[in-house]
């Protein structure tokens, strides 16, 4: 706006376009729509740039809306062959994420199981909120929780920097590759059990690890 006014004014002390043009290193074009813009508008204002909602794709701002409030995992590319195919309007990704925006939508999930439509689990996950939850912040005491990590040997770290020309060698306890898993019970105030497994947890070793003590303290 500051070289706008600065032009127009110029010309108006008397200067041609050409020498004004000359004096603030602009085109002469410049001037003269600048000139033309101040005499017309009456302001120097630029004009908005932009569609403005008056695109292609402004004619299908409510279909959009709709499709996606049905299926909200369109992604940009399957709006787009939509769009395309239904419409015969072929857009770009950008101009279709912006349309999305605009619409006051924000690229985001959250999935959950699908078995929580089903009646019996909605009741129990009911339950579990309203009453066992309840019960456990009243009792901390009482729930303990069985937690477990493996640790695989062959995480060990290999590789390390040696002088040209000379070996690198060092050592790793454990002759073999296995899998060691600890067990813990774990309590809101101390660990209650801990255990070692050699072997990764599966089922059938978590169920004859459970009828009787661990197999390492």
């Amino acid at each position: 706006m500051e070289i706008r006014t600065r032009v127009v004014a110029c010309v108006d002390e008397g200067n041609t376009h050409r020498a004004t043009a000359a004096h603030f290193r602009v085109f002469i074009k410049f001037v003269n729509d600048m000139v033309t813009l101040k005499r017309e508008a009456g302001c120097l204002d630029p004009k908005p740039q932009g569609c403005h909602g008056h695109g292609k794709l402004a004619g299908v701002k409510d279909w959009v809306r709709a499709r996606m409030s049905v299926r909200p995992d369109t992604t940009l590319d399957a709006l787009r062959l939509v769009l395309l195919h239904e419409h015969g309007i072929e857009g770009h990704r950008s101009s279709v994420g912006g349309l999305l925006r605009r619409l006051g939508l924000s690229h985001k999930k959250d999935l959950r199981a699908s078995e929580q439509k089903r009646p019996d689990v909605a009741r129990e996950r009911t339950i579990w909120r309203t009453r066992r939850q309840t019960f456990m912040r009243d009792h901390l005491e009482r729930p303990i929780f069985i937690d477990e990590t493996a640790l695989k040997t062959n995480m060990t770290k290999t590789p390390g920097w040696a002088p040209y020309g000379e070996r690198l060698m060092d050592h790793a306890p454990a002759g073999r590759w296995n899998t060691q898993t600890f067990v813990a019970g774990l309590r809101h105030d101390r660990i209650a059990a801990t255990g070692v497994i050699n072997g990764p947890m599966d089922k059938d070793m978590f169920i004859s690890t459970s009828k009787g003590s661990w197999p390492q303290r």
